[in-house]
């Protein structure tokens, strides 16, 4: 059943429905991640865009026949309502008459619904006239209804069809009424659609409508053609993309396998694409056989770099082992040349300190040595003045020899007084008397005590002069042996004024061995921690050798490794 305001309706429902689907394709564009086209083949790419064409073709073609259909019922409707816009006119030319006085309103009536009655157009269809009661005036096919109250008068959906007109007509003047009525001389009702229009002075409605099943026909008719177009459409879209997806597929596919016989363990380097025909699959092959190439000229000389690399890490790793063992015994001649100069360095530093030492000593000797000379000097001094002592000491002992000699001779004489004397004085006492007995006993007695001593003296001074002599010798002998003391005494001092003189030439050379042997042991200080440099360096020498040749095994690894790579590709 349609209305007057299907058609706004209609087309507000497919507008609602369009912003609908171009909203559900938007979520679902923005749904579908782009990167979850790379899941699919190019060749299903290709089928989904036909897949996509069709639908949006048949999405299309929906639409156009949904527009085709409201265009025909549209089209129906118009039709109605021009042809009542017409039927129309007639009753507004015999109310004219009726205004104009030339007939009665009833006559100008029945001639109009004469004439409207006998109107038929599309060979079936016809017009009909109620009022506003709404009571039926005229019904060209069902004559049953004239005059009857048409308001109860419902379709089979329950639609009061003329109330539905007489409020329209009421509101609007005219309009469309869509219902179900049966055909003339059936009973099932199909559907209808009507205009009906007021014409104001009379009060009557004026309608007439159209059966809608001949518009579902027709669409039908329509539907099966745009179906066979859209059918053809789509065979020939199936043909032309199998033709692109060949000539899309087969060359990417040839492309993937040579890729993919490049990429596996073939390592194949020698295949290549066809390059007929002037597209970018073409331009593809035509790099590809290029990138071929240079990589295959790439992977030959990197095969015979791989074999340089092997004998040259293998070189390598000779020298760095052997340079490796000449640096570890470098590193253990540089400790044994570190430990010699630090043992050099104390020998240096005891030398320094003996020098230092010996220093001292000649400065102390020295001093003694000047202390020994002026002690000499002393020396000289007294062995000089007991020289002249000894001298005086000779003279006196001489003297005394000589005074020794002369007592001796008195003695002698007092001797020789005393032996006269003893045989006088007995002759004088016995010739003058006993009276001098005694005194000649004494006197005897003293002579021969005199004699006694006289004797005594005598040998004593015999002795002394034995004594005397033999002093005199000694002393004759300590002044040669005095005067051979001071010569070697002089000797002596000048030996030590020489030793001194060596002694203060000795002390300055000393005094310059301990500065340069100090100099030294900052030298062999130097030394020493350049050798412990030295012998660093010679260690870290020998970790660097070490780890070269450490890398020179991993290089002759990584080109036997690359080596072996390389091999899988075939050129």
């Amino acid at each position: 059943m349609f209305g007057q305001d299907a058609p706004r309706r209609l087309k507000g429902s497919e507008s609602r429905v369009a912003r609908i689907g171009v909203i559900r394709r938007k979520k679902i564009m923005h749904g579908m991640p782009i990167m979850s086209m790379r899941s699919l083949s190019i060749s299903r790419r290709l089928w989904l865009i036909l897949v996509v064409s069709v639908l949006m073709l048949f999405v299309l073609s929906a639409t156009l026949l949904r527009q085709l259909h409201n265009d025909l019922y549209q089209a129906k409707a118009e039709k109605t309502m021009h042809v009542v816009q017409t039927a129309s006119g007639i009753l507004s030319f015999y109310q004219g008459l009726e205004a104009a006085g030339g007939m009665t309103r009833e006559a100008a009536q029945q001639q109009a619904l004469k004439e409207i009655k006998s109107l038929r157009y599309s060979q079936s269809d016809y017009f009909w006239i109620n009022d506003l009661r709404p009571v039926m005036i005229m019904h060209p096919t069902n004559p049953k209804l004239e005059g009857q109250d048409i308001s109860t008068i419902k379709d089979p959906d329950g639609f009061a069809v003329f109330n539905e007109m007489v409020t329209l007509v009421k509101a609007q003047g005219a309009g469309m009424v869509n219902y179900r009525w049966p055909k003339p001389g059936a009973s099932e009702p199909v559907k209808k659609t009507s205009y009906v229009q007021l014409f104001q002075p009379w009060g009557w409605i004026l309608g007439s409508g159209v059966y809608v099943d001949d518009v579902a026909a027709e669409f039908k008719a329509q539907l099966w053609n745009a179906g066979i177009f859209i059918a053809g459409i789509v065979l020939v879209m199936v043909l032309l993309l199998v033709m692109i997806v060949r000539s899309i597929v087969r060359p990417l596919r040839a492309a993937v396998g040579a890729m993919a016989s490049i990429a596996s363990g073939e390592s194949d380097l020698t295949r290549t694409l066809e390059t007929h025909g002037k597209d970018e699959i073409t331009e593809l092959g035509v790099h590809f056989n290029a990138f071929v190439a240079k990589l295959r000229n790439v992977v030959g000389q990197l095969q015979n770099s791989a074999v340089a690399l092997g004998q040259a890490s293998t070189d390598l790793g000779s020298n760095a082992g052997q340079a490796q063992k000449r640096s570890e015994q470098q590193s253990q001649q540089m400790d044994l040349v570190a430990t010699a100069i630090n043992e050099v360095t104390y020998g240096v530093q005891d030398v320094a300190k003996n020098a230092e030492q010996a220093a001292n000593e000649m400065r102390d000797a020295e001093s003694q040595a000047q202390q020994g000379q002026v002690n000499i000097d002393n020396s000289l001094r007294q062995i000089e003045h007991l020289s002249a002592t000894i001298g005086q000491a000779v003279e006196v002992m001489q003297s005394l020899a000589s005074e020794s000699t002369q007592i001796g001779s008195v003695l002698e004489v007092i001797s020789s007084i005393a032996e006269q004397t003893n045989p006088i004085e007995a002759a004088r006492a016995g010739e003058q008397g006993r009276g001098f007995a005694v005194v000649a006993d004494e006197v005897r007695l003293l002579a021969q005590r005199t004699q006694k001593s006289t004797a005594e003296i005598q040998a004593m001074i015999e002795r002394l002069q034995k004594h005397s002599d033999a002093a005199v010798k000694v002393i004759g002998d300590s002044s040669r042996s005095s005067q051979l003391t001071i010569e070697q005494a002089n000797q002596a001092g000048q030996s030590l004024t020489s030793i001194s003189q060596a002694l203060r030439n000795l002390n300055s050379l000393n005094t310059s061995i301990a500065s340069a042997t100090l100099q030294q042991t900052h030298v062999v200080d130097d030394i020493n921690q350049n050798v412990t440099q030295a012998a660093q360096l010679s260690q870290s020498t020998a970790l660097a050798a070490e780890q070269s040749t450490s890398a020179s095994l991993h290089l002759r690894d990584l080109s036997e490794e690359l080596n072996g790579l390389l091999k899988q590709f075939r050129v």
